[in-house]
């Protein structure tokens, strides 16, 4: 985009607040928010009386690196603020400082670790089970009335993946007997969970931003501190602010709403999993009248070519309400072929399509990369991740670069299943089965025929003849060492095999969980818990390259441009998981089996019709953020002779490509 503002991004910059900015694809928003702090330091602000709030800390990182560089020319004292003031991040950045300096008022602990993700799963099931056993007798047996205790462990997932909401509704009255029996239990897990955080000061994000929030809302002397302080209040990606941070964002801007400036696009807003609610937004840019504010629109997308934004406004027609802009391109036309292109491969049955489908996806992108093409400026977009291990391969097969970096289950790994299965066997060497587990992985490096062979030698455990046959003598050693710290037994084990797994990161991110378990015990039952509960990482693949081709979701994609864009997995119909259990701030629901029938209460219909209507809501918004990555076209890939599944990605889009 030029640096030459447009006419529009000069009105919403100037805009008299409170402000609502409307930012379509492309449009320069990240322009406008600079232009507007940088208004505010003419007008006389500093940088400690500007809160900035941004979606991501990579975003917050690079609108702190865009301000630095437009203020190249202004004193070095202004800069050095800008480059370590703590108000510019996410909001999850904010709450922790409101926290650190505030939580002597709720009585809590200082705060000693901000639990990342990948802790606070690990810390789900060690909670989980404390919660069974503490269950009384009476209680287990009132429940196993209703649900299976799997279904009993997937309620208590989705209850600790939002605690503090969840323990504000369990206030409401409920008329449904297993309703009442759940909200019993569910009481108890609560107080397990914060048992277990208090116990070693450790926090949640969710706990950073419910506690903030009862600081504002509680205390007189905290909430005049930062109104009084913040004269202005940036919020990027505004249509993904949850209900719970408008009701922050809201307390700083109530004595003045007219330092209130947000950023956002009701088409892009898909984070309903983290609680985002995009009516905040468009109930915000409705009252801005009311409140003597303005808002504004950015509908010039800079980044397509106008063929290509004339077939972004077409699915725009067919994805959403009349009442949504459509946009127009800021850029010339330079070629007259489409926007949209279909890519069709054939296959008959399910598993013939998803190859053909990887075999024709590859060859396109070969002959577009020797074309001329940068393989970094091609992108492929999921739904999920599990199937891009196997395009990145048919790529890989064709010589073409590709960079992929998956969040997948843990145990999706082949490496972390061979080194727990080593673990396994170190703790369990008289279980034939575990013993023959570690034996044929590539540690062991026993073939089967081997494998057979070794077991039919004589009587007895395999252990005894493995020990007889002299076979694995470092391994056999091993067993008979008093230490079995794990990290140590790894380490003997990459020692004495010389092997290594090929994807580091998945073995680091292995590591930092069992760096706390100091027994081989305690790190069986943390990697038993992960498997069970499908633990998630990210990690990249083994031939990834950073100019290589990228494979994304479209939750990964958000905030990225490329020059071609591939839309896979568009046969897909969108999840339709039904839990167990179904809140939202006004009421409660559940299922429940009874006399061999699943049933629901009342209030459980309702939010599950709710919630699909606004599932469906959000996946059309998903399918419209895939597609404006794209800068020159979109290529949606399609079956020749298969009807496209009602709800699919693929039904919306027939007809709109050639």
């Amino acid at each position: 985009m030029s640096f030459e503002l447009s006419s529009e991004q000069r009105t919403a910059i100037d805009a008299r607040g409170p402000v609502c900015v409307t930012a379509s694809a492309g449009s320069g928003k990240t322009a406008v928010l600079v232009e507007r702090y940088c208004a505010a330091l003419a007008s006389g602000l500093t940088p400690d009386q500007i809160l900035t709030v941004t979606f991501t800390r990579k975003a917050g990182q690079q609108l702190r690196d865009r301000l630095i560089e437009k203020l190249r020319e202004a004193p070095e004292s202004t800069r050095e603020s800008i480059a370590h003031s703590p108000w510019i991040g996410t909001l999850h950045g904010f709450c922790l400082q409101v926290v650190r300096q505030w939580s002597r008022l709720l009585e809590n602990p200082p705060i000693g670790t901000v639990l990342e993700p990948l802790e606070r799963a690990a810390l789900m099931p060690e909670v989980k089970r404390a919660w069974f056993r503490k269950l009384s007798p009476a209680l287990q047996d009132a429940l196993f009335t209703y649900w299976s205790p799997q279904d009993l462990s997937d309620i208590a997932e989705e209850a600790l993946q939002r605690p503090h909401d969840c323990r504000e509704v369990l206030d409401r009255p409920v008329e449904s007997p297993p309703a009442r029996l759940l909200i019993s239990a569910l009481n108890h897990l609560l107080d397990l969970w914060n048992d277990a955080l208090r116990g070693q000061d450790r926090f949640t994000f969710d706990d950073l931003e419910y506690n903030a929030r009862v600081l504002l809302r509680r205390f007189e002397p905290v909430r005049q501190h930062y109104q009084g302080l913040f004269k202005l209040v940036l919020v990027d990606e505004f249509q993904d602010t949850s209900p719970g941070q408008w009701e922050i964002l809201n307390t700083l801007c109530a004595t003045d709403s007219q330092k209130l400036f947000v950023v956002g696009d009701p088409k892009q807003s898909i984070y309903r999993f983290r609680q985002a609610d995009v009516h905040l937004f468009l109930s915000l840019r409705e009252s801005l009248s009311a409140q003597g504010g303005e808002a504004v629109e950015l509908n010039t997308c800079y980044r397509a070519r106008p063929k290509l934004v004339e077939d972004f406004n077409r699915l725009s027609g067919r994805l959403f309400d009349a009442a949504l802009s459509q946009m127009v391109s800021g850029r010339e036309e330079k070629c007259q072929t489409p926007g949209f292109e279909t890519l069709r491969y054939g296959g008959k049955t399910s598993g013939e399509t998803v190859e053909a489908e990887r075999r024709a996806v590859a060859a396109r992108v070969a002959e577009r990369v020797r074309a001329g093409v940068k393989p970094s400026e091609v992108a492929l977009l999921f739904r999920a991740s599990e199937r891009m291990e196997r395009f990145a391969e048919a790529l890989g097969d064709l010589g073409i670069p590709v960079s992929c970096e998956p969040i997948q289950r843990l145990f999706s790994f082949y490496e972390v299943r061979d080194l727990a299965t080593f673990l396994r066997a170190v703790a369990m060497p008289k279980d034939d089965f575990t013993l023959s587990a570690f034996l044929l992985s590539p540690y062991g490096g026993f073939s089967p025929e081997r494998l057979f062979a070794l077991k039919t030698s004589g009587p007895g455990p395999l252990l005894d003849r493995l020990y007889a046959k002299e076979q694995l003598r470092w391994f056999t050693e091993l067993l008979k060492s008093p230490e079995k710290e794990p990290l140590s037994l790894l380490e003997r084990l990459f020692g004495e095999t010389g092997k290594f797994p090929a994807r580091g990161a998945v073995l680091y991110r292995l590591l930092e969980g069992l760096n706390d378990c100091p027994s081989l015990e305690q790190a069986l039952k943390l990697l038993d818990a992960w498997e069970k509960d499908s633990v998630a990482v990210s990690a990249p693949l083994a031939n990834t390259v950073p100019h290589g081709v990228r494979l994304l979701t479209v939750h990964g994609s958000k905030g990225l441009e490329f020059e071609e864009v591939y839309l896979v997995d568009a046969l897909r119909k969108p999840p339709n998981h039904r839990s167990w259990l179904a809140w939202d701030t006004g009421a409660l629901g559940v299922r429940y089996r009874q006399d061999g029938e699943v049933k629901q209460s009342p209030e459980y219909e309702a939010l599950c019709a709710k919630s699909l209507t606004e599932d469906r809501a959000e996946d059309n918004r998903i399918l419209y953020v895939a597609v404006t990555r794209a800068k020159e076209r979109v290529v949606i890939c399609l079956p020749e002779d298969k009807s496209p599944p009602p709800g699919s990605w693929a039904e919306r889009l027939t007809g709109l490509s050639s």
